[in-house]
């Protein structure tokens, strides 16, 4: 799960110039198939954390929005997993025209994985 969410921003051989690519959106369709058959996202290093971070914000909030968005519809990832990714101001700031949505969206998830 990490190794997906952390690459997401490699551009293509082909697009070196654009990081929103199809090869982007790609991942995120995988992250939704393996959210749909049960995948769950347990960070075990924090250091992967921070690599997703990075990640993301080299995408437009879109792509964070979206991926909030698949863990909270199956679940994903517990609130605190979520909070985490989102705690340092950089990620705030990144986010922060999509503060109240991402909230709502956080409220849904468990506090503890099945």
């Amino acid at each position: 799960m990490e190794a997906l969410l952390s690459h997401m921003d490699r551009p293509s051989l082909y697009a070196q110039d654009r990081i929103d690519t199809d090869e982007s959106r790609e991942k995120l369709k995988m992250l939704h198939m393996l959210m749909q058959h049960g995948a769950r996202w347990i960070p075990m290093n924090p250091s992967e954390m921070k690599e997703i971070r990075q990640s993301l914000r080299r995408m437009t909030p879109d792509y964070t929005m979206e991926v909030i968005w698949i863990m909270a519809k199956y679940g994903g990832c517990t609130q605190q997993v979520i909070e985490d990714l989102l705690k340092t101001p950089t990620m705030f700031a990144h986010i922060f025209s999509h503060t109240v949505r991402i909230n709502e969206l956080v409220a849904r998830l468990p506090e503890v994985l099945p």
